[in-house]
């Protein structure tokens, strides 16, 4: 995103099975997805796990077990 950033507008959905942020942009007029998660949170001791990962909080995500 470039240019004037004072006029675009967030917009975050969180649903029960999958959450989406989106942001609008006056000076293209159109919305941007920026992303989609599950709607999914775990925590550890050390750490705070969203999305499809924190589902199975054993999970060995590249080389890392959570």
């Amino acid at each position: 995103m470039t240019g004037n950033c004072e006029n675009y507008a967030i917009g975050i959905d969180l649903g029960t099975t999958r959450s989406c942020v989106a942001v609008y942009m006056p000076d293209h007029d159109r919305v941007d997805i920026i992303g989609t998660t599950l709607s999914s949170v775990s925590f550890t001791d050390t750490e705070k796990i969203i999305g499809g990962f924190s589902r199975n909080a054993t999970k060995t995500v590249y080389g890392k077990i959570f």
